[in-house]
């Protein structure tokens, strides 16, 4: 149950579960000058801490250094059952019997480093050195994997997992996840979610793999379908440094050797810590000018090119930080973002409430948000005075039309009446959808018909198109003036007054044609009535 920690200054404490701590000098080695521990390595099979240092190699028992050996460095042991320690270091693998190097299966002349040392279940040893993983096979070394590039860097650590895939762990090509199976790797980097590319070591334990390098800590879980799930933590989190050289997972706790010493916590009591950034709201522009952004805001109706500016204070993710927003009167969903400003180049008449958060390191979002709310308020003929005003006005006028000219049954005339009535007291007509995190207000006069496509729909006006996400049935509730347009295929929705013609089953728009669907044929002498054409 004891931890051993190695120092640069060439001390080696020993921390029971009191957390009582007893220190030993490698002055063993080399009297005169304490060097630098390269490894630490504990020896089950004859209970004793194995010690590579600058001079060499030492052992550490019951708080005696019974013997030691010069210029023979370990940077990594490994030991099988019943077989003889194999150590590696500057001078490449030697092997170690009774205390003393011994010329054995492993060559100790060979002259490259060896960071690392692995034993697989099939009896292989792998080596983990400046240019990439090794397997040693008859007294030599062979490649380990050669087809995989990344496979060639600097290895600094590998860990083995109970389902045989090899984990390892680059000097600049980040994590690689090997299966060793079907010989193929999957290569994690900060592309994925790595705190770094560079790594120090890996640490695996049941199911978890803890990372560490120079930029903090990180965890990896591998999901059901068998992605890796990355998750950071840095001193954002209460690490004491994000420099990180070696880690250890003993009794449920994780032990970090840090630049600051040696750090020690439960990733169960980490979880529960939520650090939420500071966020608010920075800059807010309308019509291309600066506005005081108080609590809340009142903008004329023709206000154009709205843009709000955010800023969340993340020292160590400075340029990293992720944001989610969304306008209450607007968005239902949250729109995603890496951007720190959002524009808006129109808004329809209403209340909104601007809201954005931002996520941390840990990919926690802020339970905290910065807002803003702010009205644009109607033209004075959309005031309730003057549409009062208008609809008495218009009903006087419906009233004696009726009463001196429209005295007989002409549904036509009905039909086209109730339409002016409806186009003229009806507000709602523009449409407000979303393209390229930009929002736009599209008037439905200017829409002559709108196609759906699998997941999307092309909305055809007569100045330009948009694609908008959405299935045409959701979209079909999203126009205002239902009125005016008519769904007459699975795929097409036209406005009424754009029809130029009727060709057979097709319809004319902007002398394009339009398929009228078999389900949707009873629709075409009603059209057709309505042009006063015959069919």
């Amino acid at each position: 149950d004891e931890v051993y920690v190695g120092y640069d200054h060439g001390l080696i404490a020993v921390i029971d579960t009191l957390f009582h701590v007893e220190l030993y000098s490698s002055n063993a080695v080399n009297p005169d000058t304490a060097s630098s521990i390269t490894s630490l390595f504990f020896d089950e099979q004859d209970n004793r801490l194995w010690v590579g240092c600058g001079p060499g190699s030492f052992v550490l028992q019951e708080g005696e250094i019974p013997f030691s050996i010069s210029k023979f460095s370990g940077y990594a042991f490994s030991r099988k059952l019943d077989e003889n320690l194999v150590g590696g270091g500057y001078s490449g693998l030697f092997e170690i019997s009774k205390g003393k190097v011994i010329r054995g299966k492993y060559d100790a002349t060979i002259g490259y480093r060896v960071y690392c040392l692995l034993n697989l279940p099939t009896g292989e040893l792998l080596l983990g050195a400046d240019d990439g993983v090794w397997k040693w096979t008859n007294n030599k070394r062979e490649p380990y994997g050669s087809h995989i590039p990344e496979l060639k860097s600097r290895i600094a650590d590998m860990a083995l997992a109970a389902n045989n895939t090899l984990w390892i762990a680059t000097r600049g090509e980040g994590l690689i996840m090997y299966n060793t199976a079907n010989d193929s790797a999957t290569v994690i980097n900060t592309e994925n979610g790595l705190n770094s590319d560079l790594l120090n070591a890996v640490y695996l334990e049941d199911e978890v793999l803890w990372v560490v390098s120079s930029h903090g800590l990180n965890r990896i879980v591998l999901s059901d379908d068998n992605e890796p799930k990355v998750q950071g933590y840095s001193v954002i989190d209460g690490l004491p440094s994000n420099e990180l050289y070696d880690v250890h997972v003993q009794n449920n706790a994780v032990w970090l050797a840090t630049n600051k010493g040696v750090a020690r916590f439960i990733p169960e009591q980490m979880d529960t810590i939520q650090p939420s950034l500071p966020l608010g709201i920075v800059k807010f522009e309308a019509n291309n000018k600066a506005m005081a952004h108080t609590s809340y805001v009142e903008l004329p109706y023709d206000v154009r090119n709205l843009k709000i500016e955010f800023q969340g204070l993340g020292y160590k993710e400075a340029g990293n930080l992720k944001y989610r927003y969304k306008v209450h009167g607007n968005d239902t969903a949250w729109n995603y973002t890496g951007n720190r400003s959002v524009e808006f180049p129109s808004l329809t008449v209403g209340d909104y409430e601007f809201v954005v958060q931002v996520q941390n390191s840990r990919g926690a979002w802020s339970k905290s948000t910065a807002y803003l709310r702010f009205s644009v308020l109607p033209p004075f003929w959309k005031t309730w005075w003057f549409i009062i005003l208008s609809i008495f006005g218009s009903c006087g006028v419906i009233y004696s039309f009726f009463k001196v000219r429209v005295l007989t049954y002409n549904r036509d005339v009905v039909r086209e009446i109730l339409l002016a009535i409806y186009n003229r007291f009806d507000t709602r007509r523009f449409l407000v959808v979303h393209v390229d995190y930009k929002m736009y207000k599209i008037d439905v006069n200017h829409i002559l018909w709108i196609k759906a496509e699998r997941n999307y729909v092309e909305i055809v006006t007569t100045k330009r198109n948009y694609v908008v996400r959405s299935t045409l049935t959701d979209f079909q509730e999203q126009i205002p003036d239902k009125f005016n347009f008519v769904k007459v295929h699975r795929s097409y929705i036209v406005h009424r007054k754009k029809i130029e013609g009727i060709d057979g089953t097709d319809l004319i728009v902007n002398l394009i044609r339009i398929p009228v669907g078999k389900s949707f044929s009873h629709l075409l002498p009603v059209l057709a009535a309505e042009l006063k054409l015959a069919i």
